[in-house]
């Protein structure tokens, strides 16, 4: 199996700064990836392979420094997933395979910037339906994430829990909740299928069902007392009941047709319940 090690090469000048590279064995070949970081031999522990933060260091190195390990730490992850799946494949391969792999990763390893390469991908191709749902719920888990990226091989069962208890926090119903994680997995499962993480199953603790949604309609008695409510005194509420009322005996026509209906649409009414209907003003 392959190995990822950090490395420091330190320059010939002592006065500048070295690089920063990841070190991928496997078979006895090697090779490099560089990072494009640089560091001072004194911010590097050699033996453990960290960074280290000198005393005494100012505010903007010392998060910088921090940064750095931060971003280590992930990309070395990333390496070792990549090698673990193909590991998990059985098939031959080598270092180059490693760096390829790890060159071409989608959204630079990170769920929420491979979410927004996939969505802007959905808008080109003309799947906008399916674009916008994702942009809904991909906005969600940032606002859950502070607007923070994370590795797409950390996300696991563990994470998915945090978000849910924090949706239901926040006071998103059950329905909800499903749709987020549902867009989310579809998101997650296509990095599976590009090979960009193995599949840990992040969303199986979650809920992803659809619960039944609680019925919203007014019963007939309240409509009832609507129709009958005396409005004499207050002629924009009269005029606003009898457009509610048109909307209910049309089954629901909306604002907008009943607002272009002309005298020409209008048809003799065949029940008692819409004799209102020669009130209604039209437009010309």
């Amino acid at each position: 199996m392959a190995t990822v090690k950090i490395k420091f090469r330190a320059s010939l000048q002592l006065d500048k700064a070295g690089t920063l590279f990841y070190q991928v064995i496997h078979n006895r070949v090697t090779r490099q990836i560089y990072t494009g970081y640089k560091l001072f031999p004194y911010e590097w522990n050699a033996m453990d392979s960290k960074i280290v933060i000198p005393p005494g260091c100012d505010e903007g190195r010392s998060c910088y420094l921090s940064y750095l390990r931060e971003v280590l730490a992930s990309n070395a992850s990333r390496l070792s997933g990549i090698i673990a799946r193909l590991e998990k494949a059985g098939v031959p391969y080598n270092t180059d395979k490693v760096v390829e792999l790890f060159n071409a990763t989608d959204g630079d390893g990170c769920f929420i910037s491979f979410a927004c390469d996939i969505i802007s991908r959905m808008t080109q191709i003309g799947k906008s339906q399916t674009a916008a749902k994702y942009t809904t719920a991909i906005n969600s888990f940032k606002r859950f994430r502070d607007e923070c990226d994370v590795p797409i091989d950390n996300m696991d069962s563990s994470l998915m829990l945090e978000y849910e208890q924090w949706l239901k926090e926040t006071g998103v119903c059950k329905n909800t909740i499903s749709f987020y994680m549902r867009n989310l997995r579809a998101i997650y499962n296509r990095a599976v299928e590009k090979e960009i993480t193995v599949q840990r199953f992040p969303f199986r603790h979650v809920y992803t069902g659809i619960d039944k949604t609680v019925k919203r309609a007014l019963s007939a008695k309240t409509i009832k007392e609507i129709k009958n409510l005396d409005l004499s005194l207050f002629p924009q509420l009269d005029y606003a009941r009898d457009l509610f009322m048109f909307s209910f005996y049309t089954r629901g026509m909306s604002f907008i047709d009943m607002a272009f209906l002309k005298k020409k649409d209008r048809v003799k009414p065949k029940c008692r319940c819409m004799n209102f209907w020669k009130s209604v003003k039209f437009a010309v």
